[in-house]
């Protein structure tokens, strides 16, 4: 089983960033309730969408849908967060 890891979530809202960070044992659920909570909306009318800080501005968002897209986007930040220290020390941020 793979070690937990914080993610920094750049939240966009009302013009202004916040910054959350959520732990990859976050569940579905306390993660859109977190969203939810901080956009004041109810839960299910969360839409995500992320691209990592360390890929290119022209990189296209992907969309979060459900736990598995999720637990991918973990997986991914694992290898990303890996690569990145190897090969530069360009902070790692989801926006």
């Amino acid at each position: 089983m793979a070690l937990d890891i914080n993610v920094s979530f750049q939240v966009l809202f009302k013009g202004a960033v916040s910054t959350e960070i959520f732990s990859s044992g976050t569940t579905w659920i306390k993660f859109c309730s977190a969203l939810a909570d901080l956009l004041s909306l109810a839960p299910s009318a969360v839409k995500v969408v992320y691209c990592f800080s360390v890929h290119p501005h022209s990189t296209l968002h992907t969309y979060l849908h459900n736990a598995n897209d999720l637990i991918g986007l973990f997986d991914k930040v694992r290898i990303a967060q890996a690569k990145l220290k190897k090969n530069t020390s360009k902070e790692f941020l989801l926006s």
